[in-house]
């Protein structure tokens, strides 16, 4: 009885582990990638395990970079579902023409391995090889869509207790100082998701 004790907790553990992360082609991604989600079904990867300018999830499963030249990019990577149709993948750009192949920027052609969400207006944006610098919003053949990506999703944890106060009046709005960083970019929180 004691062995199938032991036996079960194993077991448990090493489905309760950390899930794997794969690529647009099903391929598992190195150990920088990890789940956006931290719950039982499958969720978008970002690589948020780096040691230098780690990616941020958004809420919506897709990944910003904060690397240098990059910083604020959406990006679209990879999922824990290795066939990427699980809906918790958030695949925006999977329905973008040419979904496993596209040229690049010198004329050949290469497997996609990432997507970069370009910004083309205020809640507009269109889906682009993350390999490709040239700008897809006013190309007809390019995937042009008009969502809301998400604010980033922040690490939880439990806020120090405030110290206690002799004043009756209520707090001012100076002391919230989390908020103020998730509404900065138009690309995390756009705020005309519509049609323009």
């Amino acid at each position: 009885m004691r062995c199938s004790v032991f036996a079960f907790a194993a077991l448990a553990g090493i489905v309760m582990g950390q899930q794997k992360c794969y690529d647009l082609q099903g391929l598992e991604l190195d150990d920088t990638y990890r789940p956006c989600g931290s719950g039982a079904g499958h969720s978008g990867c970002c690589a948020t395990n780096k040691a230098n300018h780690p990616d941020i999830c958004l809420e919506s499963g897709l990944c910003m970079a904060t690397t240098n030249e990059h910083v604020g990019t959406i990006w679209e990577r990879g999922c824990t579902d290795p066939t990427g149709k699980d809906p918790g993948c958030h695949s925006i750009c999977s329905a973008a023409p040419n979904d496993s192949t596209s040229q690049t920027d010198s004329g050949q052609t290469e497997q996609v391995l990432a997507w970069n969400l370009q910004t083309c207006d205020m809640g507009t944006y269109c889906c682009r090889p993350a390999s490709s610098t040239k700008s897809c919003c006013n190309t007809p053949s390019a995937l042009h869509l008009t969502t809301t990506l998400g604010a980033p999703k922040l690490p939880t944890s439990t806020p120090s207790p405030l110290p206690p106060s002799n004043s009756t009046s209520p707090p001012s709005s100076s002391s919230s100082s989390s908020s103020t960083t998730t509404t900065t970019s138009p690309e995390a929180n756009p705020t005309n998701p519509t049609n323009p």
